[in-house]
């Protein structure tokens, strides 16, 4: 059970912390497009990154909701996933990098 609000809620499994959680958001997530504070909202590089010329949001990669890389889909021909870090990344978030984009690029090649 937890408690949220002062209500109790029935939880499906085992509630993990999110400490170290890493996502791969789609271009133009609404997390990413919600963002007021461009600036604040990760390293020096993630505002170019994050939003390119002629109003392109990229894909995203996060770390505890912290940008920290963006990442892509390649030909439509191999669909592999790749992403590019901000900076040298640490072997548990890199392998939760591969384990995200493994799950997308299944998924990719069974549609």
């Amino acid at each position: 059970a937890v408690r949220v609000g002062g209500k109790r809620y029935l939880a499906a499994g085992p509630i993990e912390p999110a400490t170290g959680a890493v996502r791969l958001l789609p271009p133009f997530d609404p997390f990413v497009l919600a963002v007021a504070d461009k600036t604040s909202f990760g390293p020096p590089a993630t505002t170019a990154a994050v939003w390119r010329r002629g109003r392109w949001v990229s894909a995203v990669v996060l770390r505890d909701g912290r940008p920290i890389g963006t990442w892509q889909v390649t030909t439509a021909r191999s669909r592999r996933v790749v992403s590019e870090p901000f900076a040298t990344l640490d072997p548990p978030t890199k392998r939760a990098i591969d384990e995200q984009a493994a799950r997308i690029e299944a998924y990719l090649a069974a549609s």
